[in-house]
């Protein structure tokens, strides 16, 4: 993926997902706080992402400005928002640059990419889908 191609999914109310810019997810993101829509729960978002074809899923939650440096997966990974906002950045990337994540925001890392994490000020609980 390049950088001008950086796409986040986000679930809508009654499972639709849109494709947007990452920027875009985050600002929707924000909407559906102010409008009270809430998020799937635990249960129906570890469902929504074995939906995906994802064997091994679980839910995490990291504390407030919580800070993973440069990594890999040996596969490809999605992280589904649930609360909070994540925050990722490709090191390798020719430009890279930091993007934010938040709630109902699906993100997919390619399987060996090197990428690092930091959380926001409030921390950030996601299902991850391996």
């Amino acid at each position: 993926m390049q950088e001008s191609d950086s796409v986040a999914w986000l679930q809508m109310p009654q499972g639709v997902m849109l494709r947007l810019r990452a920027c875009q997810a985050v600002v929707i993101s924000h909407f559906y706080k102010y409008l009270g829509i809430k998020m799937p729960s635990r249960n129906d978002a570890e469902s929504k992402v074995r939906s995906w074809g994802f064997g091994h899923v679980f839910t995490w939650t990291d504390g407030p400005n919580a800070h993973y440096p440069p990594h890999r997966h040996n596969g490809l990974t999605t992280h589904l928002i649930l609360n909070g906002e994540l925050t990722i950045t490709y090191p390798e990337d020719q430009k890279p640059r930091k993007e934010t994540f938040g709630p109902g925001a699906r993100l997919d890392v390619d399987a060996k990419r090197l990428h690092e994490v930091w959380m926001g000020e409030g921390g950030c609980t996601y299902v991850v889908g391996e």
